[in-house]
């Protein structure tokens, strides 16, 4: 991700949901701040829906 990009985007593919639900080619859109500890124990997820296209 560049410096100019807004958001990273992860190809997660099908997902099948608990619910039997599958969403095709899902793709989410993520950023990051900071750096990851060698013991990858910083990560913290917050999810948001507000900015969906």
């Amino acid at each position: 991700m560049t410096e100019a990009a807004k958001y990273a985007i992860f190809d997660a593919g099908d997902v099948q949901l608990s619910s039997g639900r599958v969403f095709r080619s899902m793709k989410l859109a993520f950023k990051t701040y900071g750096r990851l500890h060698a013991a990858r124990d910083n990560i913290i997820v917050y999810p948001r829906a507000d900015e969906v296209e």
